[in-house]
């Protein structure tokens, strides 16, 4: 992972040169910008010797070194330019306090490709080996030629500097005066037949591949020496294999058996543990609108669901590129935060007032960083995508719950390439800062996904014996000293005072209380752990975890659904507790119990929704049905009893009445009337 800090470095040259030593040695490939600055004379600067790609811009400046061996870089991708428009940037390498103290040369001798960006040389007295190098065939020529990329040397080179000329077999173009300091041409020489592709010599039958870049052993794109665009087993590409494909026969677009997905310039199977897969992509972040489903792929977040991201240390894009740790300064950026896109670093001495370098011999006073502060800052981060590193915490504070909601740790960067997690206290004879944390409180974390584990000199810390790691490290690396990927080193033994909740099961737990389990052994309650459910608190025992009884349940329940309430909180229906009553039923208030109209009852045509009675009556009316098929009814209408819609015929001594002449009213509660027919005595 590269760096963005521009000409930038801190004040502290040697802390800072031993960070460089710590990113670079060994890196072969530099995913962002390659920034050496502030390298003070006679160090060894060795440690860039293997790198061979940078996809961003590379910056050498403000060094007192006479040398940068990098020997082996062999492309500048320019994906991300200097100033949106550098992609070598090589300037003020001098030392003013000293005569003839600066850069000589660069070993850049296996350079052959800058796919994008200007090429700038300014202020380096004494260097040689600049004027005697074809930048044109270094530049990419279809980009040249399509956004006119260009080469700018201003050195003014002091006149008691004499640079060697180049070795006869070079021919004028030079990384140096040796005879392996030759430049390699790959495209100012080739034939026109190549057009912009690069070649191995001037011949016809010399040209590369048009998916080339740098060179070639042959003609194919399998003998590339390094892809234009995407590595698919060895086979130059434009893209990798995408995940759907036409299928001539169908007519439709299918799924891709060859899927693969981007990574650092190749084609891969699988996305690391540690990245998500977005499209056809790794990627370390979720674009803006997505978020990572827990299983590894980049989905579209619910509407208002989105996790909050912020920037860490150590993240390049971030507003804290060049903070070194956390403080009451920039702890205000957490402040909210979900996923942290970098690494959480805190120093003893934010919780001391500080001074803090602006910008050379500028500095500011920071105030010392408060317990409330820690809580506000950290209390809502779920994952951290790089390391957490802790090395002082608030006095007052007596544990890590401030990290109480972090389930993830994914380890993109690790601390030394080796720790997703670091927590030490002073080595020495004190002060100590750590000494006040009695447990690690992280009672949310579930998963580390890449790196390791180290915990050092903790003198009051408990509980970290008990967590079993194995369940928590999915991809630890097998570093000697490490023992399945975790160092315990000279911390205070207390196994035997600090037994966990006896809720918890093996796998141990971050601190005494229920809800510092690790796992639970039996019963999850909410983020607690439970030896059996407790039915006065309104859950029941779903085998694995107390669940809530149904919202219709009042207070406790025997199992799921509102049909195993032991009491209704508004009506009971037939054993299932409900809102309201059901419009074919009636409700009785003071039992809160529905029960059934009589069968003479009918819903009311065009209005099903209305209530089918009002009490057990049959009668027409208060207390019974509301809309009948058949009424019984006296002579004045003062009683009027629902018949059975099978009854057809009028009862004896009553006649039928057809009601379209009645009023609305009487007419919408019946379909046909029967009048009672007196017979004189």
């Amino acid at each position: 992972m590269g760096t963005n800090a521009g000409l930038f470095y801190p004040m502290d040259l040697l802390q800072h040169y031993y960070g460089l030593v710590k990113k670079y040695t060994k890196c072969t490939y530099v995913d962002g910008n390659l920034e050496i600055t502030g390298i003070p004379e006679n160090m060894n600067i060795s440690f860039v010797k293997d790198i061979e790609i940078v996809t961003g811009y590379v910056i050498i400046s403000m060094n007192k070194v006479d040398y940068v061996p990098l020997e082996n870089l062999m492309i500048i991708r320019g994906q991300e330019l200097y100033h949106d428009r550098d992609a070598l940037y090589v300037t003020a390498n001098i030392n003013r306090a000293l005569p003839l103290v600066g850069l000589r040369a660069i070993g850049l001798k296996s350079l052959t490709e800058i796919q994008r960006g200007n090429i700038h040389f300014t202020e380096n007295h004494f260097i040689c080996y600049v004027d005697t190098i074809n930048w044109s065939d270094i530049i990419n020529p279809t980009a040249k030629e399509k956004d006119g990329w260009s080469v700018y040397i201003n050195n003014t080179r002091d006149p008691a500097i004499t640079c060697e000329p180049c070795h006869k077999r070079c021919n004028g173009s030079c990384w140096g005066p040796g005879e392996d300091d030759c430049q390699t041409l790959t495209s100012t020489i080739c034939h026109q037949r190549c057009g912009n592709s690069r070649c191995r010599g001037p011949r016809s039958d010399q040209c590369c591949h048009r998916e080339c870049a740098v060179g070639c052993t042959g003609p194919t794109d399998e003998d590339c020496i390094v892809c234009q665009h995407m590595n698919n087993s060895g086979i130059c590409q434009l893209t990798c294999p995408q995940k759907f494909i036409f299928d001539p026969q169908t007519q439709r677009f299918v799924e891709n058996p060859d899927l693969k997905y981007y990574l650092n310039g190749d084609c891969v199977d699988h996305c690391p543990q540690h990245m998500s897969v977005e499209d056809n992509g790794c990627v370390n972040h979720c674009r803006k609108g997505n978020h990572n489903n827990g299983e590894g792929k980049c989905v579209p977040c619910a509407e208002d669901a989105c996790n909050e991201e912020c920037y860490g240390i150590g993240n390049p894009d971030a507003p804290m590129a060049l903070a070194e740790t956390v403080d009451a300064h920039n702890a205000k950026y957490f402040e909210g935060c979900n996923i942290v896109r970098g690494n959480i670093i805190i120093h003893a001495y934010v919780f001391e007032c500080f001074l803090f370098t602006v910008y050379r011999d500028e500095q500011t006073g920071i105030p010392a960083m408060t317990a409330e502060q820690v809580m506000k800052s950290f209390s809502s981060i779920k994952v951290i995508n790089g390391y957490l590193n802790i090395l002082g915490w608030h006095k007052d504070l007596s544990d890590f719950s401030a990290f109480g909601n972090l389930t993830t740790i994914r380890g993109n960067q690790l601390f030394r390439g080796v720790a997703a997690i670091v927590i030490q206290d002073t080595t020495s004879a004190g002060p100590y800062y750590l000494e006040s944390i009695k447990s690690l409180g992280f009672r949310s974390l579930k998963r580390v996904e890449h790196g390791n584990v180290y915990i050092g000199y903790m003198r009051s810390l408990c509980y970290e014996d008990t967590v079993n790691w194995t369940h928590v490290l999915k991809n630890p690396l097998p570093i000697n000293r490490f023992i399945n990927g975790v160092m315990m080193r000279n911390n205070k033994r207390c196994y035997d005072k600090c037994p966990c909740d006896p809720a918890c099961d093996d796998n141990g737990c971050w601190g005494p209380r229920d809800n510092e389990c690790v796992t639970c052994s039996n019963i999850v309650f909410g983020d607690r752990c439970v030896l059996e459910c407790d039915k006065e608190l309104g859950v029941y025992n779903s085998g694995k975890e107390c669940v809530p009884c149904d919202s219709e349940c009042e207070y406790t329940c025997d199992g799921a659904g509102p049909m195993n309430c032991t009491r209704c909180k508004n009506f009971n229906n037939d054993g299932v507790c409900v809102p309201d009553c059901p419009n074919h039923v009636y409700r009785v208030e003071n039992t809160k119990t529905c029960l059934p109209c009589s069968d003479t009852c009918l819903h009311q045509r065009n209005n099903s929704n209305s209530p089918m009675c009002s009490g057990p009556s049959s009668s027409l009316g208060s207390g019974g049905c509301t809309f009948c098929h058949t009424v019984m009814a006296d002579r004045n209408f003062r009683r009027q009893q629902c018949l059975p819609i099978t009854s057809h015929n009028c009862p004896p001594a009553h006649y039928g009445y057809d009601n379209a002449g009645m009023s609305d009213t009487k007419r919408n509660a019946t379909d046909r009337q029967f009048l009672t027919k007196f017979k004189a005595v």
